[in-house]
This record gives C-alpha cells, sequence and structure tokens, in this order.
C-alpha cells in the first residue's frame, strides 16, 4: 500500500465541513493502520499525534514550510483544498496528487484585485492534479464544466453514525433549555449563502398557534450573523429564535437530538454556493427530518422520502407549509427521522467513504 500524505488547511476543532472530513480521513486511516501523515497549515490548536504534524507560522511562511516538508515525498498527496494545499503539492514530486474539491473554492474570488491572480492559478492547479474527488454531483459538474477537467470522481461525504445517532431527546431538549416547544434548527458557518432569511419568512408566515409553541436554534459563527439578526428582527420574530453561537464538538449530537426538524436553506451566490451540507447527514444520523433548498450539492445530501424534503431556493412559502403539517403531526415526522437514520446507517459511514477513496487511489 503506498504512504498517504494529507495536506490540509482545515481541520478540527476549526468548523465547517472541510475540517471534519479531512479529522474523519485521519480517524479512518489509523483504524486501518494505512501508512500516512499529515500535514497541517492551521491557525487552530489541534491534537497532534506522531502523524500529524501543525505548521505554526504567519501566512507566507507556513507554505514555504509545509512545501519543505512534502517536496520529496514519493507516494501519494491528498490536498483538502487547491488552495494552497493543491498549490503546494503540485510542486512536489509525489507519484499521485489528488485534490478534494466542495463547492465555493471554485467560484470567482469577489475581490476583482485577487481573482485576476487566482484564476489562471485555480485552473493550471485543478488541471494538473492527477485526480479531482468531488463531494456532489453537482461539484463535479463544476469542475467539469469550468476548468475542463475530466479525471473527476464524486465521493459523498460521510458521518459518523455511531456518533451521531438517536438519543434521549427530552434530556437533549433540557440542555438547550428548550421546554416543550417544537424544536427547529440549523448550523453552520454563517455567511449570506446560507439563506437564514427565507427561514424568518417562514417562521412569520406561520398561524399564532404554532408560533406560540415553536423555538429556532441558529447554530455557528460567521460574518453575516449581525446581517441576520437585523433581518430576524425586522420579520418580528425574534422571540422565536434563540442565536446558540459556537456549538461545541461535544455538543453537536444533542444540538440535533434536541430538534424536531433541521434546516439547511442554502443559495446559490455569485461566489458562494452549498457544496454538499455535511450537516444534514449528521442530522439524519440523530434521526432527525431535514429540509434542504434544491441548491448546490444540497440534493446529494438529502434524498426526498429517505428523511428529508427540498424546497426551491426562497421558497419561504413551502418551506412554512411543511413546518405547520409536520408540527400537527409529530408521530409521522418521527416515523421518518426513523428512515433518515437508516438510509444514514446504510449510505453515510466514513469507512465506506475511505474505502471509496483508496479504491479510486
Amino acid at each position: 500500500m503506498p504512504n498517504y500524505l494529507l495536506l490540509s488547511s482545515h481541520f478540527l476543532p476549526n468548523d465547517g465541513g472541510i475540517a471534519r472530513l479531512m479529522t474523519e480521513l485521519t480517524n479512518q486511516f489509523k483504524k486501518r493502520n494505512v501508512d500516512f501523515s499529515a500535514i497541517l497549515l492551521e491557525k487552530e490548536e489541534v491534537h497532534v499525534t506522531p502523524e500529524i504534524h501543525r505548521i505554526h507560522a504567519p501566512r507566507g511562511l507556513k507554505e514555504i514550510i509545509a512545501y519543505n516538508k512534502i517536496k520529496n515525498h514519493k507516494g501519494i498527496i491528498i490536498s483538502a483544498l487547491w488552495y494552497p494545499d493543491g498549490l503546494i503539492a503540485g510542486f512536489s514530486e509525489a507519484e499521485k496528487k489528488v485534490i478534494l474539491v466542495h463547492g465555493s473554492e471554485l467560484l470567482p474570488n469577489p475581490n476583482k484585485f485577487k481573482e485576476f491572480f487566482l484564476k489562471p492559478l485555480r485552473r493550471k492547479t485543478l488541471r494538473k492534479a492527477d485526480l479531482i474527488v468531488a463531494n456532489s454531483t453537482f461539484t463535479a459538474k463544476l469542475v467539469k464544466e469550468n476548468f475542463g477537467v475530466k479525471n473527476v470522481k464524486v465521493i459523498n461525504p460521510g458521518v459518523d453514525v455511531k456518533r451521531f445517532s438517536p438519543g434521549d431527546k427530552g434530556a437533549a431538549k433540557r440542555y438547550f433549555n428548550t421546554g416543550n416547544k417544537f424544536v427547529l434548527s440549523t448550523l453552520s458557518v454563517i455567511r449570506r449563502h446560507k439563506g437564514l432569511k427565507i427561514i424568518f419568512e417562514a417562521l412569520a408566515m406561520l398561524p399564532e398557534e404554532v408560533k406560540q409553541n415553536i423555538i429556532l436554534l441558529v447554530g455557528g459563527k460567521g460574518d453575516a450573523v449581525a446581517y441576520y439578526r437585523k433581518i430576524c428582527m425586522e420579520k418580528g420574530i425574534e422571540n422565536l429564535v434563540r442565536w446558540v453561537g459556537f456549538v461545541a464538538e461535544s455538543d453537536l449530537p444533542d444540538f440535533y437530538r434536541a430538534s424536531d426538524l433541521f434546516l439547511l436553506t442554502s443559495q446559490t451566490k455569485n461566489n458562494a454556493v452549498e457544496g454538499f451540507g455535511m450537516v444534514l447527514t449528521e442530522a439524519q444520523a440523530c434521526g432527525v427530518p431535514v429540509i434542504g433548498t434544491r441548491s448546490g450539492g444540497i440534493s446529494d445530501a438529502v434524498k426526498e422520502g429517505e428523511g428529508g424534503f427540498l424546497v426551491e431556493e426562497e421558497d419561504s412559502k413551502s418551506l412554512a407549509e411543511l413546518i405547520k403539517k409536520y408540527f400537527h403531526i409529530p408521530d409521522e415526522l418521527s416515523e421518518i427521522g426513523r428512515r433518515a437514520r437508516q438510509s444514514a446507517k446504510e449510505n453515510r459511514s466514513w469507512a465506506r467513504y475511505t474505502e471509496e477513496l483508496i479504491q479510486l487511489l
């Protein structure tokens, strides 16, 4: 078996799907006794081990240090992103260079000056790779059509089905202090394209009897929190929304378990898109039905009839109708949650993801 080197700018405890993917991949490699090492260009403190090395240096210098560490690697390098990871790996002597792609990083940078330099680098780096692994059919199409890359394969991200599992919903609701209310939740790095506005619009449309018995937990931090707080107040539903902030790793399973419905209503913007939506699979693994938008790669994460529903982007009316419908029939919602859990167990494990990736390599 060849020697693997993982190169990543994202790793837990940093939040986001890429950080989780790379952390889970290292865990799976350890379980399989795969010969590997990982180099992290990560600003957050991470738990280092003999296989995992963190480069703690200023921007620019750490990329140079990373290159010097990997330039003579003869095995397979798996880069978490095309930049800076894949760009650095492209100058190495590796037998095979693999880049994982996720969605938004493939879109033009909103800063036109930066994009002038990034555009040719992005194209050249992706074309230079021996293999591109996309997280969804949407992301794969994006790479093929925008960059002319042919060797693209799709592997949907996994979920830890042991950790993310059904549990004591009552205890979870008490932990998040939701009382006996019907709990909606959403969790993300809060940016404009996450589409919280349509959730707020849907809440505003609900009948008063539903509003009195419902609460929305908003988990995560990001640069659009103030923007969405303002919209929340403008819609007059601030009493229905609780801003939880960053949800610690140890609290994530209970965050999902406290939920009756989990929502991810992302939108496709010029410079941002939801490439897959790993939080949707985590919620489903916990036995929680989900609602997502038909945006980016979310359709890969949510299969209607198997634990979730899809609505069009910005269709707050359909979202409100779904919330109202299942508020009144919680028993049916529980059955949908059971199917969600079953689907996650059968199709979404990290062991499956790792096995498919190794087979490709």
